[in-house]
């Protein structure tokens, strides 16, 4: 049970492994950068072994506790052969040199990985050694920190998306509506066609006017009387669709063109 041993078999369990002080401040025999400091809320330096001690079995006599028999736990520098220290509670013993004892245990440790609330946008699930994030709707990554562009998979057919917090929004083109402007507008709803049968297109329409009417949107009579039909002197009244002439007293017809003959009675 030499140190690296103890190290590599915390870290095969998915688990890290504490150093032989408990981690108060100003403890730093016995340390490396890889331990864990469990720290037991004090500000003595007691031994890891003490403290666990202390919280399984009311007493801070490793040897003492029976739960802490025979493990070892990770001590750098301490002795030549780089051996980890070790509690026996059968002989009430500790301060084990490892190099002498195999097939013991190794004290590592598992902490609470959500304890640090990692998932920013999502839910934190602990595990060995390691924790998982299910992340809230619009957020994606192992701690949920990226922000899901929902722009990226186009849906505003006909417009321009913007990004939104698990939505998006489309501005659409001229012509075109619907959440995903992907629903032509019916220019022919608000029936822009006075006199006429309103026909839909791409951001416009089209009026097919009635007789006697025109203009874009079917809404100026024809001015019948524009061609002067009432020639030879009659005068020219316009109706919807058609005219109608008045004539002078010598002539008649629909548009003034037949003269009328007077004759004299004799008695």
């Amino acid at each position: 049970m030499i140190n690296y041993k103890v190290k590599a078999t915390c870290e095969a369990a998915g688990m890290r492994y504490p150093c032989y002080f408990s981690g108060g401040d100003g403890c730093t025999s016995y340390w490396t950068s890889g331990c864990i400091r469990y720290d037991h809320g004090g500000g003595s330096c007691y031994s890891t072994n003490q403290v666990l001690s202390a919280n399984m079995c009311g007493s801070t006599n490793p040897p003492q506790c029976q739960s802490l028999d025979d493990t070892f736990v990770y001590m750098p520098g301490i002795w030549s052969d780089d051996s980890a220290w070790g509690v026996d509670y059968e002989t009430q013993s500790h301060g084990l040199p490892g190099a002498n004892y195999n097939n013991k245990y190794a004290l590592c440790a598992d902490f609470d990985n959500c304890a640090s609330s990692p998932c920013t946008h999502g839910t934190c699930t602990d595990g060995v050694g390691s924790y998982t994030c299910s992340c809230e709707n619009g957020w994606k990554g192992t701690d949920c920190d990226q922000d899901i562009n929902e722009c990226t998979s186009s849906h505003c057919v006909h417009g321009t998306c913007t990004d939104g917090l698990a939505s998006y929004t489309c501005s659409c083109e001229n012509g075109w509506e619907g959440t995903n402007c992907d629903q032509d507008v019916d220019d022919c709803s608000s029936s822009p066609c006075a006199h006429g049968t309103c026909k839909d297109g791409y951001t416009n329409y089209t009026c097919s006017c009635e007789n006697g009417w025109e203009g874009m949107n079917c809404d100026q009579e024809v001015d019948e009387c524009a061609s002067n039909p009432c020639w030879l002197g009659g005068t020219c009244l316009d109706q919807v669709d058609g005219y109608s002439c008045v004539c002078p007293q010598d002539k008649t017809g629909k548009n003034c063109e037949t003269g009328i003959t007077f004759c004299s009675s004799r008695f």
